[in-house]
């Protein structure tokens, strides 16, 4: 294995990946948006082939999202998610000035809550907060599972 991290990739090679580990379609002209407006983005390569990505979006002031950790299942287990979500984490403290606060949100897949955990993520809902939620909206009559 020879991985190296970028900051970098195609619309084709992201919906690959994401077709990889079995998400929704995304229509290119949408993830070619996605991609250009990322804050920063965190891209594993094997010999060049993208096994893994996570990007950072927000608003560039107080508000940032970690989205879209997703690793290759045949390549799961290797630590590379581990190591995407800590380079964006230490991206998202390099970008802060003196005095900022910035407050990271992420939702975590079904079962995944503790590897966000070992992050610092707090696992909601709990005693001060409730649960996260999420909505997706189509423009055709394809339904959400």
């Amino acid at each position: 294995m020879e991985l190296s991290y970028t900051d970098t990739l195609t619309a084709e090679e992201y919906g690959d990946l994401r077709n990889s580990v079995g998400w929704r379609e995304i229509p290119a002209h949408q993830t070619e948006r996605g991609i250009r407006n990322s804050l920063h983005i965190v891209c594993a390569r094997d010999a060049g082939k993208v096994v893994g990505l996570t990007r950072v979006v927000g608003d560039g002031g107080y508000t940032t999202v970690i989205a879209d950790v997703m690793v290759r299942p045949e390549y799961q287990g290797r630590g590379i998610g581990k190591t995407m979500v800590s380079k964006a984490l230490e991206w998202i403290k390099s970008s802060m000035e003196p005095g900022d606060k910035v407050l990271v949100y992420l939702m975590a897949a079904k079962g995944r809550e503790s590897f966000y955990s070992q992050f610092g993520f707090l696992e909601r809902p709990n005693g001060r907060y409730g649960a996260g939620m999420t909505q997706w909206f189509f423009s055709s009559e394809e339904e959400e599972e």
